[in-house]
């Protein structure tokens, strides 16, 4: 596994001067970087979790997720990730 000390402690500090009201993890490493450890995307999607003071965490699948669906399922993947994402908007207003 990769160390991602450095990044994260750039994007630790970037949260701190934007104090965003709601982070968006798209895919396992974005999840990764923000929690430090490894949490299983498909079983935390589309809920908002308290990251830290003041701060929601959303967790979806990463948009390159999509093209790798079968067939099959990308209408509802698609419509799952679309779903998900507008949980956002409430933080946007």
């Amino acid at each position: 596994m990769r160390k991602l000390t450095p990044v994260t402690d750039w994007l630790r500090r970037e949260i701190e001067l934007v104090a965003p009201r709601l982070l968006v993890a798209m895919g396992a490493t974005a999840v990764r970087s923000l929690l430090g450890r490894t949490t299983p995307v498909m079983a935390n999607r589309g809920k908002l979790k308290e990251y830290g003071t003041d701060i929601s965490l959303l967790i979806t699948v990463h948009p390159s997720f999509l093209l790798r669906v079968p067939q099959q399922d990308k209408a509802s993947e698609y419509s799952r990730f679309v779903e998900d994402l507008m949980l956002a908007k409430p933080f946007l207003l």
